[in-house]
């Protein structure tokens, strides 16, 4: 939070909902502060994953694919 700034490269946030080791709201404010401040942020929500998406069996496909498409939105991906 002590270098939120509207300059940042571009950044997505990909965060299990039921994640305990890092809480969905703490990432929810940061998005909020950065989208404030004028960056270019995106949050990505992975629904009944908790740290790491290795549950449920549609955690981990669902993160990747919301990377992938956003680098690909970005100019990065193909």
């Amino acid at each position: 939070m002590t270098y939120v700034r509207g300059d940042i490269p571009p950044l997505i946030v990909v965060q299990g909902s039921l994640d305990t080791t890092a809480p969905l709201a703490d990432s929810l404010n940061l998005v909020a502060k950065l989208q404030a401040a004028g960056a270019d942020v995106t949050m990505h929500e992975v629904a009944g994953a908790g740290h790491g998406f290795t549950t449920p069996a549609t955690a981990w496909p669902d993160a990747e694919k919301a990377m992938f498409d956003w680098l690909t939105s970005k100019g990065i991906g193909k």
